[in-house]
């Protein structure tokens, strides 16, 4: 984990946990309601986001539908040349490993 990630989960975690003091010692309800609230979308937001970006393939994807759209990048964690495969009927989009950047 990146420090960056560990500070920011530390952070929603705070705001989650003065939330629930918050509400414990009997505040206002805004009081409670914003830091709970604030903390449970950093939260989610941080260990959700890594489901977002899809996984690396080393085969193209097999079956109907499926083409290669020309796009081409370099995955910046692995140094990777990657293409993108798309499948026309549904837009799903795969992302396989062509080659190592220079």
């Amino acid at each position: 984990m990146s420090l960056l990630r560990g500070l920011v989960l530390g952070l929603g975690t705070v705001l989650l946990a003065g939330g629930a003091v918050a509400a414990a010692v009997g505040a206002p309800p805004p009081s409670v309601i914003a830091p709970i609230s604030m903390g449970l979308l950093i939260l989610l937001g941080t260990l959700l986001e890594r489901r977002r970006y899809k996984q690396i393939l080393d085969t193209p994807p097999t079956g109907l539908g499926w083409a290669l759209t020309g796009e081409r990048f370099t995955d910046e964690a692995s140094g990777d040349i990657v293409a993108v495969y798309c499948e026309a009927r549904t837009g799903e989009r795969r992302y396989v490993r062509v080659g190592r950047a220079a």
